[in-house]
């Protein structure tokens, strides 16, 4: 029965997704390229010609976490690495990131804590529903691969 219970969960949770990021797809002209559901978890990446949006949402936390990368012709859609690979990054002349938290888009415009967006998310569908409404508030310009916005 609780293995029943799980399986329904995460299908549930799919079809959730895949309802409040609907905006993507059929606005912004993204495609569902992979959703993965698992005991932990729930991962989708969405994929546009020219940026990559990760979901990652593991159920022991209750805050989803967004990355929104600018991707050039030809680039595999990969997560952002850690802190210390990028500062390597940094040191060349002409490196500009093009890969960004949705965390980090809303404190660099907003001056909050993505966190805080949260306190009231009592269920998976909530705290989805809350990120998808995010994007489109604060992230827009990014997911429409806007070059000022990355710049």
């Amino acid at each position: 029965m609780k293995m029943l219970q799980l399986l329904k969960m995460k299908n549930t949770n799919k079809e959730t997704l895949i309802k409040h990021f609907d905006f993507l797809v059929s606005t912004l002209n993204f495609k569902l390229k992979e959703i993965k559901s698992d005991n932990y978890g729930q991962y989708a990446k969405f994929l546009s010609n020219s940026i990559g949006i990760y979901v990652s949402y593991e159920f022991r936390d209750f805050i989803p976490w967004i990355q929104v990368t600018k991707l050039k012709a030809g680039d595999e859609f990969v997560r952002l690495p850690g802190i210390y690979i990028i500062k390597e990054w940094y040191k060349e002349k002409e490196f500009k990131l093009q890969s960004f938290s949705l965390g980090e888009i809303i404190s660099f415009r907003e001056g909050n804590e993505y966190k805080s967006y949260f306190n009231e998310a009592k269920t998976i569908e909530e705290a989805i529903k809350i990120i998808a409404e995010l994007i489109e508030k604060y992230a827009k310009d990014f997911v429409t691969g806007d070059e000022e916005s990355f710049s």
